[in-house]
């Protein structure tokens, strides 16, 4: 594979799965909301006391707020008894408070004490913590009377606690907006991650890295009819190459591919046609043992062709069983040898010699300017690799996104081992355009 900064990478993930990225970030979004919908939200109330000791001549000094912020760490303590809390359910007609809803504090180098209540209902929970507040004063009060009456400490309000517009938790506008970023990221490194273990062949960066040296001649978008603007487009680019290319794509080309379905029958024929159109006569010949594409399009199923030639002599071939399929405007055109009828002896024939005394009939007669052999998949069967040493060179048609590099490798390796040439690669069904 194509070397490729991280930064490169994360720009092209997001422009190449820019939809998907959206899609899930969204798919995310909306379980997170889903959730937090369902989440029972809890609102907090405070209300804020101020605890002073009064003297009796009203002097303040340092040992009088010492006194008051002792005063208010001991009614801090007072809060959460369970007799205040049972009192201000009393107070409030509810069943029960738990201590734990409860929260009492005091500020730090103050006189302040903050009572916090948490509640399921807003309204209640500013109820709660201004019932404890009053309940605690007044019990504070009770109980100064009972030891001292000169000196005496106020418990005033200072912050009633008023009902919470938005929840403390969950804060749904901060969460979702966490998580749309979390989302987005996330989406990102799931598709970095996909790019990083992706081991097939997908662009041209990554045939060069395999095959360097070897031209892309054409990158095929997935074509839905033969009127398709971008296939013909494509096609007339792969015909130019060819034609460009005659001093190494010379007469004989064997045309392979390593799954079924990956366009090489369609592609082959529409070659032969467009180089027809640009006067060349051509040549197709249908070595598909197990599909015999050609010979359906062609409609002659029935025809002599290639599997008998193969049971012949060189002494009995003296012509080859063509049939006409297509003539342009300025006398090309593009006959079929057929498939014929087919056996497992003659299609063992395919590793002899009698595919070369059949090639080199065609080469002698000079009748055809290219002659174009569809072969039966890599995946399925031996027989491009036997064809391929007795032709000029490989044009192999590679579905983008499909095939593994492993496997061009392999037919590389096979290519030195059989030395024949991968004179050029066609890359099909791929999601961008070759510009």
């Amino acid at each position: 594979m194509a070397t490729k900064t991280g930064a490169n990478l994360v720009v092209g993930l997001v422009t190449k799965y820019v939809w998907f990225i959206v899609v899930l970030t969204l798919v995310l979004e909306a379980v997170l909301y889903g959730y937090l919908s369902s989440v029972t939200p809890i609102y907090i109330s405070t209300v804020t006391l101020f605890v002073n000791q009064k003297t009796p001549n009203q002097v303040l000094d340092p040992s009088v707020i010492n006194v008051s912020q002792g005063l208010a760490e001991t009614i801090s303590k007072m809060a959460k008894v369970d007799s205040v809390l049972k009192e201000t359910a009393t107070e409030l007609g509810l069943p029960k408070i738990v201590s734990d809803d409860v929260l009492v504090n005091v500020v730090p180098r103050t006189q302040l004490i903050r009572i916090s209540s948490k509640s399921n209902d807003a309204v209640q929970a500013s109820q709660i913590a201004n019932t404890i507040a009053m309940v605690l004063s007044q019990r504070f009060d009770l109980l100064q009377q009972s030891i001292n009456s000169d000196n005496r400490a106020i418990v005033d309000v200072v912050d009633a606690a008023v009902p919470s517009q938005l929840p403390s938790y969950p804060k749904t506008n901060t969460l979702l907006a966490v998580g749309l970023i979390i989302s987005f990221v996330g989406a990102i490194i799931i598709f970095y991650i996909v790019e990083l273990f992706d081991t097939t062949i997908r662009d041209e960066e990554d045939v060069e890295h395999i095959l360097p040296g070897v031209p892309v001649l054409a990158t095929f978008p997935v074509i839905h009819s033969n009127t398709d603007k971008d296939g013909i487009d494509q096609m007339r680019v792969l015909r130019n190459n060819v034609l460009f290319r005659k001093s190494t794509l010379t007469h004989s080309l064997t045309m392979v591919s390593f799954h079924s379905k990956e366009g090489r029958t369609y592609i082959t024929a529409r070659l032969g046609m467009f180089l027809a159109k640009s006067g060349k006569r051509v040549l197709l010949i249908d070595a598909d043992f197990e599909r015999s594409g050609l010979t359906q399009m062609a409609n002659c199923a029935k025809s002599s062709g290639l599997s008998d030639l193969l049971t012949q002599s060189k002494s009995e071939l003296t012509s080859i069983p063509v049939t006409h399929w297509f003539t342009s405007d300025n006398n090309g055109c593009v006959d079929i040898l057929p498939i014929g009828t087919v056996s497992a002896k003659q299609r063992e024939a395919l590793a002899s010699t009698k595919i070369d005394d059949i090639l080199r009939h065609v080469h002698d007669k000079d009748t055809y300017s290219f002659v174009l052999i569809d072969t039966p998949p890599l995946s399925e069967s031996a027989d491009a690799l036997a064809i391929a040493p007795k032709t000029h060179g490989v044009l192999c048609i590679i579905e983008a996104s499909r095939v593994k590099n492993h496997q061009l490798n392999n037919l590389k390796e096979e290519a030195e081992l059989e030395n024949f040439a991968i004179v050029g690669v066609i890359l099909n069904k791929t999601k961008e355009k070759r510009i």
